[in-house]
């Protein structure tokens, strides 16, 4: 298993936290400045492998300038294709992300955004993991499984007030996707932040954004099911017994299709027939399912 140190985890929240700056519009020069002297005072302590990752991930981020230099490819671009089509399929992380510093046509701008999200969690640098995620969010804006990834990935990243109001504008704002606002208010309840919404505006918004993703097209199951576990927890909290049944029985009803982990079915069950509280253990495993619940049925790539 690979583990990090502190002071790789500081050197790739700069670089990440360069990158941003070098590509906002207009830049802040003092700022990039700033940033560049703290990773300077804090490279020292990286080990060689660590070096070499950082190198990678900073050659990378480029991409959020829209500055990259690609590396000659020395093959036939469907060829380059294919290996990457592979690469990902077996997950070949540092291979795949060999491969996409090479122009490959075939694979749009936020395709290579999210797979490298993917690659350097996997590689354990989850800031860049999140810059890339949200990159492909900005830049793909009509897909919503983006943006709600991308905030997942922030809380994860450890950026906690950053995540905390995202999740709070999510929740405020009437055309937020209804799949960023599941992912939001479950940002929210880990944070123990619930004091950052009136909790009647919050249970409105969730209630809402769940009718609306019930009735997309291509709405995912896994999203329904683990919005109305929350939407149970929450109208619980506020009191309403019988609401916070009627949202759990809805969670029951779908939490049941394919691909959906429901470990907490049972204890959910057990107690609609008691029509006792849920256990902490029992809200913690809903609301791992809710964060999880754009991932766990069907490509996140494809837009609702």
């Amino acid at each position: 298993m690979i583990e990090r140190s502190d002071s790789f985890r500081r050197y790739e929240r700069l670089l990440v936290q360069l990158a941003q700056a070098m590509a906002a519009r207009p830049r802040d020069e003092a700022l990039c400045e700033t940033i560049s002297e703290q990773m300077d005072e804090s490279g020292f302590a990286l080990s060689r492998e660590e070096l070499a990752l950082a190198n990678d991930i900073s050659g990378d981020l480029y991409m959020l300038e829209s500055a990259e230099v690609f590396e000659p490819a020395g093959m036939p671009e469907p060829e380059l294709a294919r290996r990457i089509l592979v690469a990902y399929a077996q997950e070949e992380w540092a291979t795949l992300l060999d491969l996409l510093r090479h122009h490959c046509a075939a694979v749009r701008r936020p395709e290579v955004a999210y797979i490298r999200a993917r690659a350097y969690e996997q590689l354990k640098a989850p800031m860049t993991a999140w810059a890339f995620m949200d990159f492909a969010a900005k830049i793909d804006s009509g897909n919503p499984n983006l943006a709600a990834m991308a905030l997942e990935r922030r809380w994860r990243a450890g950026d906690i007030e950053g995540a905390v109001q995202e999740s709070t504008q999510a929740l405020k704002d009437p055309s937020a996707a209804p799949r960023l606002k599941v992912i939001a208010s479950t940002v929210l309840i880990r944070c123990q932040r619930r004091d950052e919404l009136v909790l009647a505006d919050w249970i409105n918004a969730l209630r809402d954004a769940l009718l609306n993703e019930e009735g997309s097209r291509n709405r995912l199951l896994s999203v329904i099911a683990g919005g109305y576990g929350l939407l149970g927890m929450l109208l619980a909290d506020a009191g309403d017994n019988v609401g916070s049944m009627e949202a759990f029985s809805r969670y029951l009803r779908f939490s049941g299709g394919p691909g959906i982990a429901g470990s907490s079915r049972a204890a959910v069950a057990a107690a609609l027939a008691r029509n006792t509280t849920l256990s902490q253990a029992a809200q913690a495993s809903l609301v791992e399912m809710a964060m999880q619940s754009v991932e766990s049925n069907g490509s996140p790539l494809i837009a609702a």
